[in-house]
């Protein structure tokens, strides 16, 4: 039946085995979450060695494992009964993959792929040793290429004889065989591969390297985009904690993207990261004549594609949504100035929101505003207790904000605002977008309290609450006035209409009126530009001010307390209609007492004018991760996507891509 997959193997195996098919030492912080440690194994399993018991070769295997191999091999070939036989490919599959292992020296037998940049600062380990060894013993990757190419057509033929194959230990073992094969040709290929003279890319061309082709499939990304590839299994961690990963077929990988130093003008962080799930297709056909290698590597996107038709079979694709994610939150730096934001001065730095992935027409925006002295590294759990929701992946894409806590809530209001403004505008300048006219915001703790100033038109309140004469009244220069209007009258961004909470202090802090919260209101300053006006502001008008105009009274720990001019405003702000608003609180206090995370009374962290509102059993830095919480907001998500005629259901098929790349490959 099936001959096609032999066609494949037969001049791979006829040729010559010191050719390469494409293209050990321990992961650096890596769990073994992807790959089962039998399967890095230099033996077989009893039922391979049953089957070569009855082909004669059980000794032989003894003796020399190659020799084995091959004599299998070639009467499969001979056999067309044999080359339908599920358990003769997987044999075949299973003594490559061992005999691969033999040679492959156990100083490298899992080379560690390390991320490279421009100025060489990420050294390979053992580097020229590998290379040496590996000029000199090609046939490793040809045996791992064949393990690869075996194991699938293992899996394709398995699907015929469904009702019990699926059920054989081996068939989940041939799915190991794949993965773990598959990984061992990529790590030796971008080890080997050279850099272009004019990029950063690990590879010359994603398109056309020295021994692979590798196709991306389901990005919005470029080939120009990927600057780095790299094994999320070696920087995957091993705590236990929420985290949205997949079993099935393929090689969980890390895409990074590097902005530092670029002239791209975009909304992504220094660092991007974006999942990878490497998956080698075998071609149907097979070119004899052909002097170049056809044979592809598909780069998919394991966020859209969640499942590969092998056969008749449906098998589920490996993901690993959560070690991207944390790798780019680390290496993007976001935790290395969160004291200076917070202390401001002239090391002060501009409010920003930063986008994941490049925006998809259709996808709303969920933008995610942390709380004082944090960052958007706060948000790792939230995200992966969400986006293991293959519909909310289909439908929603997140955002990061970042900004210097320690700024007014005014100020920082105001340049989120604008910064959303931007992105709102540069997206979709036709306005012909809906799915950006209905973003979510999240806000925690202090995070909630800008997401409130978001989404409420000012009125005269934040007016009133400094000022006790009108704005014509006072002596101000055009530029100062318009600083003025920009920080105390605004309008709501009528492009986001739905707003979660998350321990928000909306009544104030008391921890900021104690002796700690003074202390640190003393420390924050103001950049001098900043400093300069808001002195020259006071000192024409201060009689008209309710409060000194100093940096004492317009910084985020004096805006938190809860006798504070913006505490008292907030309290008077009018719902504003078309926008709903879902707030969650944590308690940790017994019943005899009164309410509290732990640093938000529940007294301040409650409001009665709330869609949703829930109290949970959870202190303040950890409300991100309660259950309920979760559950609760994955509603209000649903009923969010509502309002863009969606269903609940999926909006976006997850098995659409897989039958493209088959085309793709059988038409090069």
């Amino acid at each position: 039946m099936k001959k096609r997959w032999l066609l494949v193997l037969f001049p791979i195996f006829l040729g010559s085995l010191g050719c390469s098919l494409f293209g050990g030492s321990h992961s650096p912080r890596g769990s073994r979450f992807i790959v089962p440690e039998r399967v890095k194994s230099t033996d077989i399993t009893e039922g391979s060695r049953e089957l070569l018991l009855r082909e004669n070769l059980l000794e032989e295997y003894e003796i020399n494992p190659e020799s084995a191999l091959k004599k299998l091999i070639a009467r499969v070939l001979k056999d067309p009964k044999k080359q339908e036989e599920p358990r003769s490919l997987f044999c075949c599959a299973e003594l490559a993959c061992a005999v691969a292992e033999r040679k492959t020296p156990r100083w490298n037998r899992r080379p560690i792929i390390y991320p490279e940049t421009e100025n060489g600062r990420w050294a390979m380990f053992q580097k020229d040793r590998f290379l040496n060894y590996l000029n000199e013993n090609e046939d490793i990757l040809t045996y791992y290429g064949m393990a690869t190419y075996l194991s699938y057509a293992y899996l394709s033929f398995a699907q015929q004889k469904l009702g019990t194959e699926i059920y054989s230990p081996r068939f989940r073992r041939a799915c190991d065989i794949y993965n773990y094969s598959l990984s061992q040709t990529i790590r030796y290929s971008l080890k080997r591969a050279p850099r272009g003279s004019n990029s950063t890319s690990r590879l010359d061309d994603l398109q056309k390297s020295a021994n692979n082709s590798f196709v991306l499939v389901g990005f919005e990304w470029t080939p120009d985009d990927v600057d780095d590839l790299l094994m999320a299994e070696d920087y995957a961690d091993d705590e236990i904690s929420l985290k949205s990963r997949r079993f099935g077929l393929g090689v969980p990988m890390i895409g990074v993207r590097y902005g530092e130093g670029d002239d791209r003008a975009d909304f992504y962080p220094d660092v991007t990261t974006f999942p990878i799930t490497a998956l080698y297709i075998p071609l149907e056909s097979y070119d004899l004549e052909a002097t170049e290698n056809q044979e592809k590597i598909h780069l998919v996107n394991p966020w859209v594609q969640d499942t590969l038709e092998v056969g008749e079979s449906v098998i589920p694709v490996e993901t690993d949504l959560s070690t991207p994610l944390a790798y780019m939150l680390k290496e993007a730096g976001f935790d290395q100035n969160i004291l200076e934001g917070y202390l401001g001065g002239e090391t002060d730095f501009r409010p920003e929101v930063y986008l994941l992935q490049p925006h998809q027409p259709g996808r709303i925006p969920i933008v995610l505003v942390h709380g004082l002295l944090g960052s958007p590294q706060s948000w790792e759990v939230f995200m992966n207790g969400l986006m293991d929701d293959p519909w909310i992946r289909q439908n929603f894409e997140f955002w990061f904000a970042r900004y210097p806590t320690g700024k007014s809530f005014l100020y920082n209001a105001r340049d989120l605002r604008n910064a959303l403004r931007s992105i709102r505008e540069s997206l979709d300048p036709s306005d012909s977008d809906p799915a950006l006219d209905h973003m979510v915001l999240v806000g925690h703790s202090m995070g909630g309290v800008l997401s409130t100033l978001l989404t409420h038109d000012s009125g005269d309140y934040f007016w009133n609450m400094v000022w006790d004469v009108p704005i014509d009244q006072l002596d101000l220069s055009p530029e100062n006035r318009q600083r003025v209007e920009e920080l105390f009258f605004f309008d709501r961004l009528p492009f986001v209409d739905c707003v979660v909470y998350l321990a928000t202090p909306h009544r104030g802090s008391p921890l900021a009126s104690r002796p700690v919260g003074r202390i640190a209101s003393r420390l924050i300053d103001l950049p001098n530009q900043s400093r300069a006006w808001l002195k020259e502001i006071g000192d024409k008008n201060q009689q008209h001010a309710k409060i000194r105009l100093d940096e004492q009274s317009f910084n985020s720990t004096s805006d938190l307390r809860p006798d504070s001019p913006p505490i008292r405003a907030l309290g008077q702000l009018e719902k504003p209609a078309g926008v709903s608003f879902h707030n969650y609180a944590g308690n940790i206090e017994p019943p005899d007492r009164e309410g509290s995370d732990g640093v938000v009374p529940l007294e301040s962290a409650t409001i009665d004018w709330a869609d949703t509102q829930m109290v949970v059993p959870a202190k303040h830095t950890e409300i991100h991760s309660d259950p309920d919480v979760l559950r609760s907001v994955k509603e209000v998500l649903r009923e969010q996507a509502k309002k863009l005629g969606q269903s609940s259901g999926m909006a976006v098929s997850s098995r659409s891509s897989m039958p493209e790349m088959g085309s793709e490959v059988s038409s090069q």
